[in-house]
């Protein structure tokens, strides 16, 4: 589970990384572990983030951590514990951001990383690829761009894709302050991606039930 993704020469040089610290205390209990489709809510976007473009795939668990590590037995993925979850989302950025720059391979720097919600099922290999390129695209713009993120419910949202120029910042967040702010702060700066299904949110035991129901 802690070892290197096998497909070390995808294109890209794009880390996935993907948040499930949270409690999810209105759910009752963390979303991470939720049954969907074969397995579980996480299992299923660890495994779209490993059929996606991303050369690595890092998770960030935090409450009730054992039991969600299980949910990526098997998997090719980086698992990191941050002892600190419940200061928020922040912190779980950092953690994560801190542990993508710890796994870097020095002959091949990382380009970017794209952060995912354990929560949002519709995500899809395809959806990550197209954020990657449009992402390739805008860098080579006149006015370089280095954000691209999914944009639904009239916002702009995760997943969402950072230039390595931004790790910084995002190992500085902390608290319950996530990236959504450096998304919002230049408006210039960031590409979009229609994502229509991101605006599916699994906050309590009602969302999820109609969420398993729906087509």
């Amino acid at each position: 589970m802690s070892g290197p993704s096998a497909e070390r020469g995808r294109q890209g040089g794009v880390a996935a990384l993907i948040l499930a610290a949270g409690a999810s205390r209105r759910m009752g209990s963390p979303k991470a572990l939720l049954p969907w489709g074969k397995g579980s809510l996480l299992r299923h976007v660890a495994e779209v983030a490993l059929a996606s473009p991303c050369r690595e795939t890092f998770v960030v668990l935090g409450a009730e951590g054992r039991r969600v590590a299980d949910e990526l037995r098997g998997l090719a993925v980086h698992a990191i514990e941050n002892e600190s979850w419940e200061r928020g989302m922040g912190s779980s950025l950092a953690t994560g951001i801190r542990a993508v720059e710890a796994g870097e391979d020095p002959a091949e720097p990382w380009r970017a990383v794209l952060i995912l919600l354990c929560d949002q099922p519709a995500v899809t290999p395809e959806l990550l690829g197209r954020l990657i390129s449009v992402a390739r695209e805008g860098a080579r713009a006149e006015a370089p761009r280095t954000m691209v993120a999914c944009r639904y419910a009239g916002s702009l949202g995760p997943p969402a894709l950072f230039a390595r120029s931004l790790f910084g910042e995002l190992r500085a967040l902390d608290g319950d302050r996530g990236a959504k702010a450096l998304l919002l702060r230049d408006p210039t700066a960031v590409a979009s991606v229609e994502f229509a299904e991101g605006a599916l949110d699994l906050d309590t035991p009602e969302d999820y039930d109609r969420a398993r129901r729906a087509p």
